[in-house]
């Protein structure tokens, strides 16, 4: 029985904050059947949380799985459909985002295991993710989910040359209020150091997709970060469990601009 498939802690204003991918535990029979490669879990939302700890300051609740998207992706839909055209890592991936096999031959988890994983681990958070947006929406009047995520800044199976810095996706504008995600886009590149787009090769999720419903009161923005704005160089060429450290100096500059979105949005929840 998985007893523990994310970590939840509420908060009193109404945004909440997702980070279905920055789960690091693996349960036996993914861990038994996954490559050498695989173990050291390259395509980790590595170090959300750390970045994101400011939260509890400004009371926004938070939501982060506990479980590797090796397991079980909990950024897909239950039926599997795809997300965008092309090659992609599905509910259940069997490949990386460098398109190598994740698993051993044979040595996938089999179709009961995988019911489990459904049962334990998606039902629950998604359960969470609505039961919260409606109490949060029942109390405040609105709410306001922001994914959170990151991705190395090259992946070529994924998207050509080097990824922007900032990505914010929105469902083309259908997750969020008008003018939104372009406000957040000014706030990001301001002072000339990073770099941004909206609903460019990142659109948003499956939960991006389906709990922005901003006609029915509840928004939804997801962002994924270029983990080169906050992790080691190191991490790109060793691909190494150990090799993923942030680097304290580009933290020192990521981590505000960080804050300030989220300032930017608790304020425009209250107007």
């Amino acid at each position: 029985m998985i007893s523990d498939p994310f970590e939840f802690t509420p908060g009193t204003t109404p945004l909440l904050v997702s980070m279905p991918h920055s789960g690091l535990q693996l349960t036996d029979a993914v861990a038994s059947g996954l490559t050498a490669s695989a173990l050291q879990l390259a395509d980790t939302d590595w170090f959300i949380p750390e970045l994101y700890s400011f939260l509890s300051d400004l009371g926004v609740g938070v939501i982060r799985a506990n479980y590797s998207r090796y397991v079980l992706d909990l950024n897909r839909s239950l039926d599997d459909k795809p997300l965008y055209e092309g090659k992609v890592t599905g509910l259940f991936p069997d490949i990386s985002f460098a398109d190598d096999s994740l698993f051993l031959p044979g040595q996938e988890p089999d179709e009961d295991e995988r019911e489990r994983y459904k049962k334990q681990i998606w039902r629950p958070y998604h359960r969470q993710l609505r039961d919260e947006l409606d109490r949060l929406k029942a109390v405040h009047g609105n709410a306001m989910l922001f994914d959170a995520h990151s991705i190395a800044p090259r992946v070529p199976m994924l998207f050509d040359g080097r990824l922007p810095d900032f990505n914010f996706g929105s469902n083309n504008g259908a997750s969020c209020r008008f003018g939104l995600a372009t406000q957040l886009e000014a706030l990001t590149t301001a002072d000339g150091r990073f770099t941004c787009v909206t609903d460019g090769r990142f659109k948003g999720g499956f939960i991006t997709r389906h709990f922005g419903q901003p006609a029915e009161g509840i928004e939804t923005l997801q962002l994924e970060l270029s983990q080169g704005t906050y992790l080691a160089n190191s991490a790109f060429s060793a691909k190494r469990f150990d090799a993923y450290q942030l680097d304290p100096q580009k933290v020192i500059h990521v981590q505000p601009v960080l804050r300030h979105i989220i300032e930017h949005l608790l304020d425009a929840l209250q107007h």
